[in-house]
């Protein structure tokens, strides 16, 4: 991120959020890449790893969903940050 913000709380906030979203997206693509494996070779059995990752993937979410619930109730971002997030 180019431009800090005032405070170097939310600036720390933003960071470990924007790490588990980037984490989230690594799980995410190594699934597509999985499931075109399984399609490509007809094995169920890698569909199903597919399918059990995905919880992985849904607590992620859940778990980003409230860290910015978080950050918005205790930081109360401007509307510029709050797009940010």
């Amino acid at each position: 991120m180019p431009e800090h913000h005032l405070s170097s709380q939310f600036d720390a906030d933003l960071t470990a959020v924007s790490a588990q979203l980037m984490e989230m997206g690594g799980v995410t693509e190594a699934m597509i890449q999985q499931a075109i494996a399984a399609l490509s070779r007809i094995d169920t059995s890698i569909a199903d790893e597919v399918i059990a990752a995905e919880v992985r993937v849904n607590a992620f979410e859940v778990s980003i969903d409230r860290e910015i619930s978080s950050i918005i109730g205790r930081r109360q971002p401007t509307a510029r940050d709050l797009r940010l997030l």
